[in-house]
């Protein structure tokens, strides 16, 4: 006769500062994911704002429209920030970080 003894198993939860943690090879790393994930969000609601279907959003981004896809998509691995930058850039936005008193913030400015 076979007996099999089974142990309770506990899971513990583990918490992370920055969810991007979980798949980056480091901190750097999840900063970085982040940092185009959150202007992917803003660089779709742009384009949803607007109501621009995703040949108009192309053209004025100066991308094809399957990439429009993928940034709607939140496809991180498809973009890179200099891209990103160059995208708010051709819709007349500017990012201008400041560095005072021990605080590093960033502006958006827009044409005018």
């Amino acid at each position: 006769m076979l007996i099999c003894h089974v142990e309770e198993i506990r899971m513990s939860s583990i918490k992370f500062d920055n969810m991007f943690e979980v798949v980056a090879a480091g901190p750097d790393e999840a900063r970085e994911l982040e940092t185009r994930a959150l202007m992917m969000i803003a660089l779709r609601n742009i384009i949803d704002d607007n109501e621009w279907s995703q040949e108009e959003a192309a053209a004025r981004l100066g991308i094809s429209q399957p990439r429009v896809s993928y940034l709607k998509s939140g496809k991180l691995d498809k973009f890179k920030i200099d891209l990103l930058v160059r995208m708010l850039a051709r819709l007349g936005y500017t990012l201008a970080p400041k560095y005072e008193n021990h605080r590093l913030s960033v502006d958006v400015r827009t044409a005018a």
